[in-house]
């Protein structure tokens, strides 16, 4: 693998995690993180410095075969690598051969939350404003209409406005407070629902308890943890979420992990994932129309 970290160029709108936790209020408005992101600071330069192509902060997955950049995101107690390329990340998740294997669960929300006074026995966990889109939204207003006892849970860094058009069209005495801890109340619940963008459908999973994706087909393939639950659908156990995730080519870096260990770990990632990028590169040139303002450049 091709040392290119020290010199190739990172897009000017990449986001990092040092963005992420120098500027919180953009991100999380006034909630506070359950753990400071500095300490996965290392892990970012230390990715930046060995990955083979350019990195940039959280970004779903657009690219439908080749990829020309690596992404990552805080998940759990580390970082989570992906490529631009759903169909790719799919393909790398494939190689993974499913064991015995079990993972710690991680006992606390991202977020400082409250803890609730009770909670619903069925929830549907919903992802932040920026990903209402991606609902399948006759399937959650067909759940809610059968069974007055299910409730949904907004995401905490749901907007007001967010609120706002998810009451309109299932109503407040539907929502839970977006503030209450998701951990706490999953833990209590006997069946939950969740979008294929997040960590508590993974949780879900681990503490045996009941699962659907209620992600819109339209936007599945472009939700950060699709692949994951791609192969979980099949085989929705702990044992088959410890396979992935203590896999190096789940991407998964836990803050355990050395330096030397970290780079070990990523080293089988990109190499398995550039395997797959080489496929899928083009029979011939792909031709991009721009028009050039003479003035301007």
């Amino acid at each position: 693998m091709a040392d290119k970290g020290s010199y190739i160029m990172k897009a000017p709108h990449a986001g990092t995690l040092r963005d992420r936790a120098y500027n919180p209020k953009d991100a999380y408005g006034p909630l506070k993180r359950n753990k400071n992101l500095e300490d996965l600071f290392w892990m970012e330069d230390l990715l930046d410095a060995i990955a083979p192509l350019p990195t940039t902060y959280d970004v779903q997955p657009l690219n439908a075969y080749q990829f020309n950049e690596y992404t990552y995101t805080d998940f759990w107690d580390g970082i989570l690598i992906s490529t631009l390329s759903w169909e790719v990340n799919a393909r790398v998740l494939d190689k993974i051969e499913l064991s015995t294997n079990t993972i710690d669960i991680i006992q606390s929300d991202k977020y400082s939350l409250m803890r609730p006074l009770a909670s619903a026995e069925r929830i549907i966990f919903l992802p932040g404003s920026n990903l209402l889109h991606a609902i399948d939204w006759p399937k959650v207003e067909r759940l809610l209409y059968y069974n007055d006892d299910i409730m949904v849970k907004p995401h905490p860094i749901m907007t007001q406005e967010g609120l706002r058009l998810i009451a309109a069209k299932i109503g407040f005495n539907r929502i839970l407070d977006p503030d209450y801890s998701g951990f706490e109340l999953l833990k209590h619940c006997k069946q939950m629902w969740c979008t294929a963008n997040s960590e508590m459908g993974l949780r879900a999973i681990m503490l045996g308890i009941p699962w659907e994706d209620v992600s819109d087909i339209r936007a599945l393939a472009h939700l950060p943890l699709a692949h994951f639950y791609r192969i979980l659908a099949k085989v929705p156990n702990a044992k088959t979420v410890g396979s992935l995730f203590n896999s190096p080519l789940s991407g998964y870096m836990p803050a355990s992990l050395s330096r030397e260990e970290f780079i070990e770990r990523a080293k089988i990632y990109f190499d398995e994932s550039l395997k797959w990028r080489e496929l899928f590169k083009p029979a011939y040139p792909q031709h991009v129309n721009i028009e050039f303002d003479r003035e301007q450049h």
